[in-house]
């Protein structure tokens, strides 16, 4: 049958929660002085429900054979022109999760299709989002889409 890609709602919580984990053990195991292990208190439904019920966020679910294996959740952000920059608006990418035994089968191209259509329903062809350096899978990933490096941002730890 193939990805479905469906509209998720704030009843869709707990499943964008439970998804949400894949991501965050990502994190955790490489940066653990930061990144808290998942569990119950690291994305809880409740944090999700209200994420997604914010003015502007939208998210969506991908399924496979019924199961959940994939969510991203958006932003459509609206910026006033100041003395700097001309008025813009653009769809912000806050999480994109794929289960691991679900990826490169294209749900997360798929997902990122549906925020790009929902930001061209709005005429918002902009879509930015950001992730972690030593993330290089989903870095070639972003850049399969045709997403390219738009800011850097330096840090470092003292001794």
């Amino acid at each position: 049958m193939g990805i479905e890609i469906q509209e998720a709602s704030e009843g869709d919580a707990a499943v964008i929660s439970a998804l949400n984990a894949d991501v965050q053990r990502l994190h955790s195991d490489v940066h653990p002085w930061r990144f808290k292990e998942p569990g119950p208190d690291t994305f809880p439904t409740h944090s999700a429900a209200e994420f997604i019920a914010k003015p502007n966020h939208f998210a969506f679910l991908a399924y496979d054979e019924g199961e959940a294996i994939g969510y991203v959740v958006a932003e459509i952000r609206h910026y006033p022109e100041s003395s700097k920059v001309y008025a813009h608006s653009m769809v912000y990418v806050h999480h994109i999760s794929v289960r691991p035994h679900a990826q490169r089968r294209g749900c997360g191209q798929a997902l990122l299709a549906a925020v790009k259509a929902r930001g061209e329903e709005h005429g918002i062809t902009l879509l930015a989002l950001d992730t972690w350096s030593f993330n290089d899978q989903a870095l070639a990933f972003f850049k399969k889409c045709g997403l390219v490096p738009y800011n850097i941002r330096l840090w470092t730890i003292a001794d």
